[in-house]
């Protein structure tokens, strides 16, 4: 169980520290577009699809880790409320829970109920640790963050490829724009070093919410290889989410 908790712990904890990006874009790297697609109604169009800003409850998930010590299919479920807090459930086999992760606020935990342990981290610290933006669970499931850009162009006739650059850490977003949704994100960082890349696809609607049926994790140096599938996702949720944990011996995480 040891393994899988700290395999688990690492892709899930990404999944669910969240916050919320601003700031207006800044265009230093323009090519011609038709009008039918310019970038402006593009990228108006993929904000327009975010999900993470108003909450969403996953009713029923699945990830599976292969390339791991430990590979295997685990279901899951999670909240995410309109404050970007989220509990996340993993189960095995007969719907047993395996582990739980809360984040709230900056505070964040992963519940081990075979271990019969929390660990205990920060938001900030742990995102410090594996050089990743903040706002993680905007860029895990596919939306779009208004946040200045070093360069935008398009690639072929249907995607638009927007970089960022942000000192230690740059990010490079393709966007499809016949989903109006971003399909694949590389997010490389120099300290720590590595990059990070994610997939989406098989696009879904829940009335007029749009998101990743299909979400994929991977290392560069392929350390990792998860995906998620989305099977029933239902868009606002505003309730509050506890951060409430057993009495079982505490790490950090």
């Amino acid at each position: 169980m040891r393994k899988v908790t700290g395999i688990i712990a690492v892709l899930l904890v990404l999944l669910v520290v969240s916050g919320c990006a601003g700031g207006k874009k800044r265009r230093t790297s323009e090519g011609a577009v038709p009008a039918e697609m310019s970038y402006e109604n593009v990228l108006l169009r993929v904000a327009e699809n975010n999900i993470v800003a108003g909450g969403f409850i996953i009713q029923k998930g699945s990830i599976e880790l292969r390339g791991t010590p430990v590979e295997g299919d685990f279901g899951f479920n999670a909240k995410l409320n309109s404050l970007g807090d989220i509990s996340l459930s993993v189960r095995g086999p007969l719907g047993i829970e395996l582990v739980r992760v809360l984040a709230v606020g900056n505070e964040v935990c992963m519940i081990d109920r075979i271990g019969r342990t929390v660990y205990l981290g920060k938001k900030d610290e742990i995102m410090s640790k594996y050089g990743l933006p903040s706002e993680v669970a905007v860029l895990i499931f596919g939306d779009f963050t208004e946040a200045d850009y070093k360069s935008i162009d398009r690639d072929g006739e249907n995607r638009i490829v927007i970089e960022y650059d942000e000192g230690l850490r740059k990010r490079i977003v393709t966007i499809c724009a016949d989903e109006a949704k971003i399909c694949s994100e590389s997010i490389m960082s120099e300290m720590p070093e590595g990059t990070v890349e994610l997939g989406f696809g098989n696009f879904r609607t829940d009335g007029e919410l749009k998101y990743p049926g299909e979400i994929t994790i991977e290392e560069k140096k392929k350390l990792f290889h998860v995906k998620l599938n989305i099977e029933q996702l239902t868009g606002g949720y505003t309730d509050p989410i506890e951060f409430v944990f057993p009495q079982y011996r505490r790490k950090p995480l």
